[in-house]
């Protein structure tokens, strides 16, 4: 079941990596990382759900628009993929845990900085300051010795529904 466990982080953290596309796409521009829909930088063209699928969708087009063809950067398949494989890596080292949940923000807020840090070479401070101050509350809460959520506090790795 652990598999099972590390390839549902795995996915959802590549899902995660293409909200962190977004984010690291829209945040600098000023623009709202929830509307207008995800759309072709060169065309506007709104990018349709089967073509908006983590890796799967650049491989099956190719690295272009669907609409007009366009190159579609290789650093977005790269941050889906390392953001699922740094999830997966985190679940396995953490298993279901309060610090699972620490080291997944801290991992997802340092890769859209970084993805941001490497585009425009600037942090900004609408990501940086709120990051901080969760930050600063999730290092409060660590000392209290909290290892796990009440409610998956007795789910093992043999857990299964059904």
């Amino acid at each position: 079941m652990d598999y099972f466990y590390t390839i549902a982080f795995f996915i959802f953290g590549a899902v995660i990596g293409s909200f962190v596309n977004v984010c690291a796409y829209r945040i600098p521009k000023g623009e709202s990382i929830a509307y207008p829909p995800s759309h072709c930088p060169s065309c506007g063209e709104a990018i349709r759900y089967a073509d908006n699928i983590p890796v799967v969708s650049y491989l099956i087009l190719g690295g272009k628009c669907r609409s007009c063809g366009s190159r579609i950067s290789l650093k977005y398949p790269i941050i889906e993929l390392l953001t699922g494989a740094l999830w997966a890596i985190t679940y396995s080292r953490f298993g279901l845990s309060l610090e699972l949940g620490y080291g997944l923000f801290f991992i997802t807020i340092l890769i859209v900085l970084s993805a941001i840090d490497y585009d425009i070479k600037i942090i900004p401070n609408k990501v940086l300051i709120p990051a901080m101050i969760i930050s600063a509350l999730l290092l409060v809460l660590y000392p209290l010795n909290i290892k796990t959520i009440p409610l998956i506090e007795n789910l093992s790795s043999g857990w299964a529904i059904g």
